[in-house]
């Protein structure tokens, strides 16, 4: 049995519904859009926004899926057992930092899918920023203009 939750900003509902994201598995399953960052467990997608749907021009969708079983239970062990999600957690500093008046990124959503005791999935979708790159590709840039010596 597969649990969802989801969260959209009051100010984003409707552009999320009209772009057809009405559930946690669409966004999961959401392949328009260029990678931007990729880990073991995470991936990071530049998604477009057509100027018809009244959106954001870009969205960044962070998904975190953990398909395999040391994954969940890592994660179980890093409180997704009995607290929130990393997408969630995420989503909820970016609001309070915000709140703050502190330049971050504007949370737009997040979303978790859980099975019968484990995390499967979550994502979070920020606003795209313009100047704003991940940390992954500005490290690789940086080091595609300057390699570092090793002394």
């Amino acid at each position: 049995m597969r649990r969802q939750q989801h969260k959209v900003s009051t100010a984003d509902k409707n552009w999320i519904e009209r772009i057809g994201w009405r559930s946690v598995d669409d966004v999961l399953t959401w392949s328009a859009g260029g990678l931007a960052a990729v880990s073991h467990t995470s991936d990071v997608v530049q998604v477009p926004i057509d100027p018809a749907f009244g959106g954001p021009s870009h969205v960044f969708v962070k998904r975190y899926r953990y398909d395999r079983f040391e994954h969940r239970i890592k994660q179980a062990f890093r409180g997704t057992l009995f607290r929130k999600s990393r997408a969630r957690r995420e989503f909820d500093f970016l609001s309070e930092m915000r709140r703050r008046k502190v330049p971050t990124v504007r949370p737009i959503a997040f979303g978790d899918t859980y099975g019968p005791l484990f995390l499967h999935a979550s994502f979070l979708i920020t606003e795209g920023s313009e100047g704003f790159h991940s940390l992954d590709l500005f490290a690789l840039n940086t080091r595609r203009r300057s390699p570092l010596n090793q002394s």
